[in-house]
């Protein structure tokens, strides 16, 4: 009886060793289980990113996004670039109102209004600041959490058969440098990056 008695005592401290090792490993191995996961939302939202950006970049229509709060634009695709004849850095952080004549300004300013209070999006007329009647579609969503404004201006809109002719050309080279393999950008005279296909965007951390 002894014996036994003794021979438990001196296995203690080791199963307690053994024991306490456990909750340690099991840490370490949830730590790199979240790692994994991590790495795997980080990986999926890079590749939402850039069918976003390509989606984006691609679109013939002029695409205007905007902060719901301040209302100052913070980005614009390339075709909202040409049909305002604005340059990228010139649009970013304007206001909105800026690209309609002083007409529209406060049609667009009810429909943004009537947004932020829950009504539906609908297409509407719009006279941009050159004078362009054109057809515009402004929609509500949120990015990140914060609530962001789209303005998408429909690119068959306002154009004599000239342009339009013209406007297919540019698309169809868009859409090649768009969806071209290789990893491709555009830049302005001061070698500042205008536009980049979605190959390029991928390669990009």
């Amino acid at each position: 009886m002894g014996k036994n008695t003794k021979a438990a005592t001196r296995g203690g401290p080791k199963d307690r060793a053994t024991s306490s090792v456990d909750p340690v490993a099991d840490i370490q191995r949830r730590l790199l289980d979240a790692q994994a996961s991590l790495e795997r939302d980080y990986a999926r939202l890079r590749e939402l990113d850039t069918r976003y950006r390509y989606l984006l970049h691609s679109s013939s229509d002029a695409i205007l996004l905007f902060d719901a709060a301040n209302r100052r634009i913070f980005e614009a695709n390339p075709a909202a670039c040409h049909r305002l004849a604005v340059s990228a850095v010139a649009l970013i952080g304007s206001p909105i109102g800026t690209i309609v004549g002083a007409v529209s300004e406060p049609v667009l300013t009810k429909k943004l209004d009537g947004l932020m209070v829950g009504a539906d999006a609908h297409s509407f007329p719009l006279v941009l600041a050159d004078g362009v009647s054109v057809t515009a579609v402004a929609a509500l969503f949120r990015q990140d959490g914060v609530p962001v404004f789209m303005l998408h201006i429909d690119a068959s809109t306002g154009r004599s058969r000239a342009q339009s002719r013209e406007a297919a050309g540019e698309r169809g080279l868009a859409e090649y440098f768009a969806s071209s393999p290789d990893a491709t950008v555009i830049t302005d005279r001061g070698g500042k990056i205008v536009q980049a296909n979605a190959a390029f965007l991928a390669l990009v951390p």
